[in-house]
């Protein structure tokens, strides 16, 4: 069932797949790139802002993705932050591509040989005090209890109910297959006349376009529902977080 393809695909890397489509290239992703961060989205000017958080085991990318919704505009915007243990990057088969985003601020590199979730809940705390208001914080439950833990503790201190704002996300074609149809929408409208009129826009990370380049669709031909893999399980440069 789904609950075992995951538990299969997250602790052993095995993904079982009746079929394997091809999904959003990395110029698509660069077409709508734009100056901005999730840092200027802020609730004064209308935005509301969602966060998905995954963590790995410690040879891994860490990541928050941010879906920013301006409730006068419509409009969306996505951003990332993403961490990587001083340890993973020395191992890495990409290192020089890591320390290079690295250098230009894209990639935050945890000194020591484990990820230390504080500078997750230290970001969320940056980003709340300048005004960016985060409604809602989905999280994949592997390996993320310390993180979750730290991140209601903030939530609480606040004065708020962690359990309104933090959500387990399960990675299956359940959870998956509506985003993966919405956002295949919002990337790809088009005006009246066929041009391309494109509903979200990114930030210009450059690590944006790498992910979505290393995923493809993992489509079930019973009943069409798909969900995002990566594009070659097991392959340490091939990362989708």
């Amino acid at each position: 069932n789904g609950d075992t393809a995951e538990v299969i695909s997250k602790l052993f890397n095995v993904y079982q797949s009746n079929t394997i489509r091809d999904w959003i290239k990395a110029d698509e992703i660069r077409s709508i790139q734009v100056p901005m961060r999730i840092d200027d989205c802020k609730a004064a000017d209308g935005w509301a802002v969602f966060c998905g958080m995954d963590f790995s085991k410690g040879d891994d990318l860490n990541g928050n993705g941010y879906l920013a919704v301006n409730m006068r505009t419509r409009e969306f915007f996505i951003d990332t932050d993403i961490w990587v243990s001083e340890k993973a990057v020395t191992e890495s088969p990409i290192r020089e591509l890591y320390e290079r985003w690295a250098e230009d601020g894209w990639l935050h590199i945890v000194p020591g040989q484990t990820f230390d979730p504080a500078v997750v809940v230290n970001r969320i705390g940056e980003l709340t005090r300048i005004g960016v208001d985060i409604w809602r914080f989905g999280y994949d439950p592997y390996n993320a209890a310390i993180v979750v833990n730290a991140l209601a503790a903030f939530i609480a201190d606040l004065g708020r109910e962690p359990s309104h704002h933090i959500m387990v996300v399960r990675q299956n074609y359940a959870t998956y297959n509506s985003v993966v149809v919405e956002f295949d929408y919002m990337l790809h409208r088009c005006d009246q006349s066929g041009k391309p009129w494109p509903m979200v826009h990114a930030s210009m990370n450059p690590m944006l376009p790498w992910q979505f380049s290393n995923a493809v669709l993992d489509v079930d031909p019973r009943n069409d529902n798909k969900k995002p893999i990566k594009k070659t399980p097991g392959s340490e440069a091939c990362k989708v977080d």
